[in-house]
């Protein structure tokens, strides 16, 4: 713990969780550039690689460092997180009419998806007070009722899986190498029987509880199971070799990537309307061969341009609030690392 951390009472940054948000956005990117390249999209390998754990990656991050707003008081914690969440979505709603032809709030769905998860995550623990299994299960029982709002009954139990780990970090995160070669093996397995028809893109299960119909299709259920199964083993397997690994890397390069990892919110917002504005204006290859070449190309531009452009308007307080989230309640006691965004 450095000086500063000491006399500010602040806890050091965990600089492998920025690695792992870095990761994380470098794969938001990387599979939409899949989707705007390729006119297979969905069914590219490379897209169903990227979308068995990149956002459940993000999911566990965050609800890992939920902690300290978790323990607010429900209404300060809505406050806050509507701040950093709700309102940049509704500025560039307002700023982005007439340019992009989509609704800029589906956009930015992980913002309004992960706000929800913290409202319902916030709740189970607010009627739940001794039992964290019993709020769990309470808020996902809850979120059936989103279930036509950007995905919170899928990606709310990686929410709780990343607060269950932060629970038990002690153990999980200090796991041997036996269980970081599990968690890989496990997850390349899963990987072999993994495919693009499994994410929740075509999830029917998903689509029946959105018309307010009872599917009771096994394999719909199936794919909940497995869904959750891969997401949870590939996203374990990168924190835990990120913890025994990441402080080998050189001292720069880490800095620079964990400033990456902190402009999560900025390039994930500036990213969407990019790729939102290159759905009518870009050619499209019918070539999965070249895809694998011209989409990382894509994706590496735009993170350094979305990158740059938001640590330019972030300088601005004013602008980093509005656009990205950046105001921040009044506290008595010190901030905390936070997850995603």
């Amino acid at each position: 713990m450095t000086r500063e951390n000491l006399l500010t009472g602040n806890k050091p940054r965990l600089e492998y969780m920025d690695a792992a948000k870095a990761l994380a956005i470098a794969m938001v990117m990387l599979g939409h550039a899949v989707e705007y390249v390729s006119t297979s999209d969905y069914h590219h390998p490379l897209w169903a690689f990227v979308y068995s754990f990149h956002m459940p990656l993000f999911m566990i991050i965050s609800g890992f460092f939920a902690s300290s707003s978790l323990h607010q008081p429900l209404g300060r914690m809505l406050l806050k997180k509507g701040l950093q969440l709700v309102l940049p979505g509704m500025v560039w709603s307002v700023l982005a009419i007439g340019f992009i032809r989509f609704n800029v709030l589906n956009i930015f769905w992980f913002l309004s998806c992960l706000f929800i998860c913290y409202a319902l995550a916030g709740l189970g623990m607010r009627i739940f007070r001794h039992s964290m299994t019993a709020a769990a299960l309470f808020s996902m029982v809850v979120a059936l009722a989103f279930v036509s709002v950007v995905y919170v009954p899928s990606m709310l139990p990686f929410f709780w899986a990343g607060i269950f780990l932060n629970r038990h970090k002690d153990r999980w995160l200090q796991a041997g190498t036996g269980v970081r070669l599990g968690l890989w093996a496990a997850f390349i397995i899963l990987l072999l029987f993994w495919s693009g028809d499994y994410t929740i893109y075509y999830c029917r299960l998903h689509t029946a509880l959105y018309h307010g119909k009872i599917f009771l299709d096994p394999h719909e259920y199936a794919c909940l199971l497995f869904r959750f199964a891969i997401g949870c083993t590939g996203s374990m397997a990168i924190l835990l070799s990120l913890r025994r690994r990441y402080g080998m890397v050189g001292s720069k390069t880490r800095k620079r990537i964990s400033q990456l990892g902190q402009a999560t919110i900025g390039i994930y917002i500036l990213q969407s309307l990019c790729y939102s504005y290159l759905h009518d204006n870009m050619p499209r290859t019918g070539s999965d061969a070249l895809t694998f070449l011209l989409a990382p190309c894509l994706a590496t531009v735009l993170t350094l341009v979305c990158y740059g452009l938001y640590r330019l308007l972030s300088r601005n307080r004013l602008l980093d609030g509005l656009l990205f989230g950046g105001f921040r309640l009044k506290s008595r006691h010190p901030e905390k690392q936070e997850g995603l965004p």
